[in-house]
Order: structure tokens, then sequence, then C-alpha cells
């Protein structure tokens, strides 16, 4: 991507100086590096950092506590809701926060039955 931005400005550069006075040149290439300069110190200092709440991807045998705030039935084999939960345990850790995690469960040998 900077390579293209690059050779982008090279050829607008190139076509400038074909038709420009040295003057403005001059101011033409500044205003470029300020330009260029700003952007990549922007891009780099800008980036924002994701903290991953967890250590690891996978628990076994976690509890967590907290309250289903939406059921979605009508689905064919399966039914979606909602979990909020207040905490989460397991024997590595112990978090209190607030979570939504949106479930979905799949019945894959027949079909629910919605009576």
């Amino acid at each position: 991507m900077i390579a293209l931005t690059i050779l982008i400005i090279t050829i607008i550069l190139l076509q400038i100086i074909q038709n420009q006075k040295p003057k403005n040149l001059i101011f033409v290439f500044t205003i470029l590096t300020i330009v260029i300069l700003g952007a990549s110190y922007y891009s780099s200092a800008s980036q924002i950092n994701v903290k991953y709440p967890f250590e690891f991807e996978k628990y076994k045998d976690a509890k967590i506590l907290g309250n289903v705030i939406d059921i979605e039935l009508k689905k064919e084999n399966k039914f979606t809701f909602v979990l909020e939960t207040d905490s989460i345990h397991t024997e590595n850790f112990s978090l209190t926060r607030n979570y939504k995690f949106i479930c979905s469960i799949k019945d894959c040998n027949s079909k629910i039955d919605y009576k």
C-alpha cells in the first residue's frame, strides 16, 4: 500500500516538475513530505490494541452465571439465545464482568418439536 502511494506521488511530482517553476516545486515537495510523514506517524501511533479477556481459547468445566435475555426458537433444528453474564468461573480464574454470548444449539439427529 505504501509502495503504491509512493509510486502515485512520484508520478504526480514528475508531472509537476515538467510544468512548474523551481520555487513552486520546493513548496510542493515540502507539503507532500509533511503529509506523508504525518500519515505514517498517525497510522503507526493510532493502532488499537485489542485485549482478549481470557488467557486461553478453550476452557473446560466453566461455570457461567447470568440471565438469558433473548430466545429465538423458530429456526429449523436449532434455537438461539443471548446469555448476559454476571460472572465466569473456571479452575484458573474467576471473572466478574458483563458479557453477552450468542449461543446456538443445534440438534443434528432429529428435528426440534415446537409443540
